[in-house]
């Protein structure tokens, strides 16, 4: 069994998900705790809401969600404690070792936010186990709404700006990019801070409506417009993975997960 400790954002939340499927089945797992004890504690705007996204009676994976003191430990989170337990106390410092290991245990705690120990495959594979989860509902809403034509905008504000996470991201990104599209192409942007999105495309010369929603509505507006430029945010990472790709499609991405830490997966579509 994988006892998945939750927590943060609802993209670190896809991201915790998707490691432990793709550990699962690796591993030939058949049993996934998720554990929400502890969402609460961090500075999180949603909570847990990966069920407005996914079906997890449709897998083939049992998924239970129950409290394990485990997760109230952190101990993958303990260097120490880790090294002597590296095949059962998985984080992002272990992941790739102990997913490649074939040695094989009753029981792993999972404790990370598991983005930036993926290779392009681990994140290729993730998307396939994924997809087949997405709610019926949301399958519905974005195959509706689908739009080859045109092109959205994810500008992340909010804590992002106020703990500077990416100090060299600006509206130079933004207008770059856009000037890869041609102006008969209709511009939506989603984002959490309207404000700062107005300063950001202050000098852009063409118009755009800015759409603020529900978590639900913004992912379903991302991920049904085929051309997207995102901000460096996970919320915006897996509408576009998860969402509505063809071969024409365009996605541009900041390089970053913030400062200079790169983004070595790519998603689909995604040019430079």
């Amino acid at each position: 069994m994988i006892n998945l400790c939750l927590y943060g954002g609802l993209g670190n939340q896809i991201f915790q998900l998707a490691a432990s499927l793709k550990y699962a089945k690796t591993k030939n797992i058949k049993t996934i705790n998720i554990d929400t004890s502890i969402i609460n504690r961090f500075d999180t705007k949603f909570g847990f809401q990966l069920d407005e996204l996914f079906s997890f009676k449709d897998s083939i994976i049992e998924f239970n969600f129950n409290n394990h003191f485990y997760s109230n430990l952190r101990l993958p989170k303990i260097s120490f404690i880790r090294y002597f337990s590296n095949e059962i106390l998985i984080s992002d410092n272990n992941f790739q070792a102990a997913l490649n290991s074939h040695k094989n245990n009753h029981f792993y705690q999972f404790d990370g936010y598991f983005q930036e120990c993926l290779t392009q495959s681990d994140l290729d594979s993730m998307i396939e186990l994924l997809r087949p989860l997405l709610r019926l509902n949301l399958n519905n809403s974005i195959n509706k709404n689908k739009n080859k034509d045109n092109l959205v905008i994810h500008i992340r504000g909010g804590d992002f700006v106020k703990l500077n996470r990416n100090p060299e991201l600006d509206e130079n990104f933004y207008l770059n990019k856009i000037k890869n599209f041609d102006k008969s192409k209709k511009i939506k942007v989603v984002t959490d801070d309207i404000k700062y999105s107005k300063k950001i495309l202050s000098n852009i010369d063409r118009d755009y409506e800015i759409v603020s929603s529900t978590m639900l509505n913004d992912f379903i507006t991302i991920a049904s417009h085929s051309n997207r430029i995102l901000s460096p945010s996970t919320f915006s990472f897996w509408a576009s993975a998860l969402g509505y790709n063809f071969i024409e499609s365009r996605v541009y991405a900041w390089q970053y997960w913030y400062d200079h830490v790169p983004r070595e997966i790519y998603l689909p579509n995604e040019k430079d």
